[in-house]
């Protein structure tokens, strides 16, 4: 872990204040010692802040590239997952494809085989009222809704994916409150 700090004048570090915050991690998640609720809290002290974390694991999925981008209040966080790695992590013989769908929406759809069978499961992955949430897109599910991040501390504004082959980069703006 490489760590930068800059304040003018210096006296603003004695307070817990910095102007300017650079951090560069190879590896982030629970096991490391290190949360994103943790990264949230420390960043609201300075002004400008630029993470960077080779690999950050989140729910057992491993996010390369990730960056995360503070300007006064705006933050603007970025990372790269494969679809193998999620769909590790889902239960059974789920696949998953994802596009975009609006400024702060995602369409995922979960494909689901086995017994000879298979079924296609629709949501939206979308930024409201702050949080992000899943928004199944079956009509038995009704207007159902799961949290997915809610912070008190965080105002999530929008959400977009790249898709490159089997890679997903999501971008997520936010604000602090």
């Amino acid at each position: 872990m490489r760590i930068s700090v800059s304040a003018f004048p210096a006296l603003k570090l004695l307070f817990g204040e910095a102007d300017r915050v650079t951090v560069h991690v190879h590896e982030m998640g629970a096991a490391s010692g290190g949360t994103v609720p943790e990264l949230i809290d420390r960043a609201a002290a300075a002004a400008d802040v630029n993470v960077t974390v080779a690999r950050l694991y989140i729910g057992g999925i491993p996010i390369e590239g990730v960056s995360l981008d503070k300007r006064g209040r705006s933050v603007r966080l970025q990372g790269t997952l494969s679809r193998r790695a999620v769909e590790a992590v889902l239960p059974g013989r789920i696949a998953l494809v994802a596009r975009q769908d609006g400024k702060q929406a995602i369409g995922v759809t979960l494909l689901a085989s086995g017994s000879g069978k298979a079924m296609s499961i629709p949501a939206r992955l979308e930024v409201s009222g702050g949080d992000l949430r899943v928004r199944p897109q079956l009509t038995l599910a009704g207007d159902r809704t799961v949290n997915v991040f809610a912070d008190r501390r965080v105002a999530l504004e929008g959400i977009r994916i790249l898709t490159a082959g089997e890679r997903f980069t999501l971008q997520i703006t936010a604000r602090y409150r």
